[in-house]
């Protein structure tokens, strides 16, 4: 299952143009390409990022030595 390999930034408290802000930072800044995903809950609408296999190997790579150990199985390590 691909899905399992990829990764998704909770940003649903920012809006779509935020989303959509962020979304260009990382690209520019780290070369890094994500989608601006959208769900209703409760009908209300809101966002996040979602970044494909590739994209999130490349994200794990600059993120992983910031992440403290009991959160480093969120990008696949034990």
């Amino acid at each position: 299952d691909q899905r399992k390999h990829t990764m998704r930034i909770s940003t649903d408290g920012f809006s779509k143009n935020e989303n959509d802000l962020l979304r260009g930072f990382i690209k520019v800044n780290f070369g890094i390409d994500a989608k601006v995903c959208e769900y209703i809950r409760n009908n209300k609408q809101f966002y996040y990022l979602s970044f494909n296999v590739e994209n999130s190997i490349l994200l794990s790579n600059i993120i992983r030595p910031h992440i403290i150990g009991s959160m480093k199985y969120k990008i696949g390590e034990k």
